[in-house]
């Protein structure tokens, strides 16, 4: 068999040998019946198509699967915060007992502001801490020495809104007690051996007779209180 013979076929019809390319035969002109090569290949390619497809399906099936049994953990922080308890404010009122001179720790204006009622009375010295006493209307007896009202425009009364005056007295155990007092001393005079009420505020450096300097305590009072 010739190379040429692969390119023959016979027709089924005349039987004579003709060309396989040829649409008909050139003898008989029988049409002859080709395999359309062409449709088999694209129904092949539309086959494979299909089964990558339905295996492309399950895959996403499975990997879907598997996402959807992963349980979402919500992040958010929905844990309530603990109020913050606010700091305490700090009073305008509170007695200052860092600093034992009276005329610098403003417990003077702070026993002003008190002076509406006689409050707890202590019996006892509060010349040795003072501080222990800030608030407290405090009963003081002894011998007094010094008894003056200051005159409108002077200094201590502007500071007490408008009159004062001072009464200085010294205990039993020998405490000299300077108090000032927001209006007059009313009938308290020199030499009277008496009690008076009220707030310690400190202790002071008073120049004495000798040149030198007495420690005193500071009471501040007023004459609605001063001999209660």
């Amino acid at each position: 068999m010739s190379e040429y013979d692969s390119y023959l076929t016979i027709c089924n019809t005349c039987g004579k040998e003709i060309l396989k390319t040829v649409l008909s035969c050139p003898f008989c002109g029988t049409k002859l019946k080709k395999k359309n090569i062409l449709k088999w290949v694209l129904f092949s390619i539309l086959g494979l198509t299909s089964i990558f497809l339905i295996i492309g399906i399950f895959i996403d099936s499975d990997d879907s699967v598997g996402i959807n049994t992963i349980p979402v953990v919500n992040k958010t922080n929905n844990e309530t915060k603990a109020p913050v308890a606010p700091l305490p404010k700090k009073e305008a009122d509170d007695w200052n007992i860092s600093e034992l001179d009276a005329m610098e720790n403003g417990n003077i204006m702070i026993a002003l502001k008190k002076l509406k009622s006689n409050g707890d009375i202590a019996d006892r010295n509060v010349f040795k801490r003072p501080w222990d006493f800030y608030g407290k209307v405090v009963r003081f007896s002894g011998l007094i020495y010094i008894v003056q009202d200051y005159p409108p425009g002077s200094d201590l009364s502007e500071q007490f809104g408008g009159s004062a005056a001072e009464v200085v007295l010294e205990t039993d155990d020998g405490t000299i007690v300077d108090i000032l007092v927001s209006g007059t001393c009313g009938k308290l005079k020199v030499g009277d051996i008496t009690s008076v009420y009220g707030y310690p505020v400190g202790l002071a450096e008073v120049p004495n007779e000798l040149g030198g300097n007495t420690t005193q305590l500071i009471v501040v009072s007023s004459s609605k209180i001063l001999e209660e």
